[in-house]
């Protein structure tokens, strides 16, 4: 890394770029220090500068850019260093959607399931739900390889339809994300179950339902608080 940061830009070529944009992906990756997805996001830049539009240097400042916001407060050496203000989140996300347009344009046919992830991290996080469910059921037609990537593309789902006030989808979104974690060993935690709470609390509230209806949605939100207090507080989870 430190060759190619002395390096003359001038005399790079395609493949010095996208191995210089994947070190520092790379490295940040177990860092998370911003500094270094900022500096694999200006080689990106560069690189894309002299080689518009190539697909691998595109899927790196992808990547980068939704990895950055993601990561406001980190540990180095036992201390807690505050990397970004809730302001700053909000525009790194705004950035890291603007790369999920560019990265929309190319065809689907080199996309993979990681890619979809990203861009939907960045539709989610700017608040365009619809696209991101659409985007999410493609993550997950093209197959996910590991267990916890598809469990958290499943509990985006929810999220997402609990945003678009589709509480019904939500609920059902949230049967397929809890089977699944079951059938892979995976413990639930409160942050799963407040999903759930949340869209049948909402559909309890709905005055467009059946008074029993209502009823039962409510009764069951209570049943599902239920499920949350006895959850073991090692299993607090993410809660959003």
């Amino acid at each position: 890394r430190k060759c190619y940061a002395k390096a003359e830009r001038d005399s790079m070529k395609l493949y010095d770029y996208q191995f210089y944009t994947d070190l520092c992906y790379r490295i940040g990756s177990k860092s998370l220090r911003k500094e270094d997805f900022l500096e694999g996001i200006d080689v990106a830049n560069e690189g894309l500068a002299k080689y518009p539009n190539e697909v691998y240097l595109l899927r790196r400042k992808l990547y980068s850019s939704c990895a950055l916001p993601q990561n406001p407060v980190i540990r180095v050496n036992g201390e807690r260093i505050e990397q970004y203000t809730e302001e700053g989140i909000k525009e790194r996300w705004d950035s890291a959607y603007s790369v999920a347009l560019q990265f929309m344009e190319l065809p689907d046919s080199i996309k993979n399931a990681t890619d979809y992830g990203n861009m939907a991290d960045a539709y989610m996080n700017t608040k365009h739900y619809s696209v991101a469910v659409k985007l999410l059921k493609s993550q997950l037609e093209a197959g996910i390889k590991d267990t916890v990537n598809h469990a958290l593309a499943l509990r985006n789902l929810v999220d997402c339809y609990n945003n678009l006030e589709l509480y019904d989808d939500a609920i059902t979104a949230f049967d397929k994300f809890q089977d699944f974690k079951r059938d892979n060993g995976m413990e639930m935690n409160i942050g799963d179950y407040q999903k759930l709470f949340f869209a049948y609390y909402y559909q309890g509230g709905d005055t467009l339902n059946m008074p029993q209806d209502r009823i039962t949605y409510f009764q069951k939100a209570d049943s599902v608080l239920a499920i949350m207090g006895s959850v073991s507080q090692e299993n607090i989870g993410y809660v959003n």
